[in-house]
């Protein structure tokens, strides 16, 4: 009798299972990191307006007593500007030239951003297209938190009208004003 060996040859290629284990990981790994990205994408953004706001409202309040102007008076982002109380970059311009003739700003997410006269001695900045509720009320509790935080602040939605707290719980996009003393 010969002994005879025996060799056994082991597929050495990839299985489906495999390749199906390896794919489900990959697409987890992306979903993961596309959440991440835009949460930080949303944190950055409104961190940002909320840098904006504070600038308005600190230009609004240096213009009162910079022009010496009555308190009713309330200049547009545009006058802010030429006076040199805001950059430029606010209203998506690099130079000062047309500056005057723009009423509003733009804000991080593309939407305007502007002030008006409320009432007595208060005056309001608002800032539209929020693109949700969630963020607008993120925003509305990081300018809460800030030294300077407004008298009040309220988000509603784009197009429906306040439900009795003031907000409406819808998901697009939403307006934030922030009301302050001049």
């Amino acid at each position: 009798m010969s002994n005879r060996l025996v060799h056994r040859t082991f597929n050495k290629a990839i299985g489906l299972l495999e390749l199906m284990l390896a794919l489900s990981v990959i697409a987890l790994i992306v979903i993961m990191s596309t959440r991440y990205y835009t949460s930080a994408q949303t944190a950055q953004k409104i961190q940002a307006a909320t840098d904006q706001v504070n600038a308005v409202r600190g230009a609004m309040q240096n213009a009162v007593v910079g022009i010496n102007t009555n308190l009713g008076y309330v200049p547009s982002i545009g006058k802010l500007v030429t006076l040199g109380f805001l950059p430029p970059s606010i209203i998506g311009m690099s130079s000062m030239s047309a500056a005057a003739a723009k009423d509003s700003g733009i804000n991080p997410w593309g939407g305007s951003i502007y002030v008006r006269h409320s009432s007595g001695l208060l005056f309001k900045v608002v800032v539209e297209s929020i693109p949700s509720l969630q963020a607008c009320r993120a925003l509305k509790a990081k300018l809460e938190a800030t030294s300077a935080s407004p008298n009040s602040a309220t988000c509603n939605s784009g197009s429906s009208s306040d439900s009795g707290d003031g907000e409406t719980d819808t998901s697009e996009a939403a307006v934030l004003t922030a009301q302050y003393l001049f």
